[in-house]
């Protein structure tokens, strides 16, 4: 297994929600890093290995469609993501799964659904 590939990066500016997936992950034997902000994570994540993202779509400044594109545009990593936010929007659930997100998933969501797709997408 690679170096940092059961690691997860959490991205959100809600620190509760950031905190309470860095909890449930940890929980199960995950490693995490939590980033407030797009721009934060943009700066650190060529210093951090990770085997898969979490990434919310509506961050103040840099957006998580912006990181998204940016990440599968600039790097050859396959490196799962998974997009989450807390509104209902159809359009951009295509917009998000076309750019190469992995899955998406509407707050609030279940811990064992958010479970359930880091099992299928993380090395065992």
């Amino acid at each position: 297994m690679v170096s940092g590939s059961r690691r997860v990066c959490i991205v959100d500016d809600d620190d509760g929600v950031r905190n309470s997936i860095r909890r449930l992950l940890e929980a199960y034997d995950l490693e995490t890093t939590g980033y407030a902000s797009g721009s934060d994570f943009l700066s650190h994540y060529r210093h951090c290995q990770f085997g898969c993202l979490i990434l919310d779509i509506h961050l103040p400044g840099v957006s998580g469609l912006d990181i998204l594109t940016h990440l599968r545009d600039t790097t050859n990593d396959d490196v799962p993501i998974i997009v989450i936010t807390g509104r209902s929007d159809p359009f951009l659930k295509k917009r998000v799964l076309t750019a190469g997100a992995s899955a998406y998933l509407e707050k609030p969501f279940g811990d064992e659904t958010l479970l359930k797709i880091l099992e299928d997408l993380l090395p065992r």
